[in-house]
């Protein structure tokens, strides 16, 4: 089921040339990498310091607290079948993006989930980057993803992440489909990147 090697691009490390601050904030510069079983007390944080508004928007109900179970289940992946990745600060877990395989073997279903004081600044671009590379390097192709007709922003990362996307609407949902095989196309859109924000990504495996 697993391919050889990753087979779509490497993650970049994406530098911030325009802040122009003689000190960076911890929030300057994120680490992307692999979810750890360990992070469970930092995902339980960061998931208390969500938004109603957001964790509605990601679980489609109210989620106003994390189970021991869901911990368990969001932090211990196998990295085949199930992947997650996480952005850190200095400090703290700032951003999830996960994907499990889905019966159809080459699919995976795909959720991202931001800080509210970090949306909107290609956080979780650069999560679905990372995971986009990890799932093609072991044999999955498309990812799908429900949204929320109302959560406009996350359709827009979905959109603009440099795949071709199709969509169709059921009862407020927006199931989307879209190929993660790399593409000049993709290529591009990763080059041309925009962000406040500079993103460091560890390898797969380290730690």
């Amino acid at each position: 089921m697993a391919g050889d090697g990753p087979t779509g691009p490497a993650p970049r490390r994406r530098d911030n040339e325009s802040r122009g601050r003689g000190e960076a904030h911890t929030t300057d510069r994120l680490l992307i990498r692999a979810i750890r079983p360990a992070d469970g007390d930092a995902l339980r944080a960061f998931h208390a310091r969500l938004s109603p508004q957001s964790v509605y928007l990601r679980y489609f109900s109210p989620h106003p607290q994390l189970s021991d179970d869901d911990v368990r289940r969001f932090t211990c992946v196998d990295g085949t079948d199930r992947l997650a990745v996480v952005a850190l600060d200095q400090v703290r877990l700032v951003g999830v993006a996960r994907a499990d395989r889905l019966g159809v073997a080459d699919r995976a279903e795909v959720a991202v989930i931001v800080a509210d004081d970090l949306q909107h600044q290609g956080v979780g671009t650069a999560l679905l980057e990372r995971l986009v590379h990890d799932a093609s390097g072991v044999g999955i192709q498309a990812f799908e993803a429900d949204t929320l007709i109302s959560n406009q922003p996350m359709l827009d990362v979905f959109h603009h992440l440099g795949f071709p996307v199709t969509s169709h609407l059921d009862t407020g949902v927006i199931h989307l489909t879209f190929p993660i095989t790399a593409t000049a196309d993709y290529e591009r859109a990763c080059q041309s990147r925009q962000t406040t924000l500079a993103f460091d990504s560890e390898p797969t495996g380290d730690g």
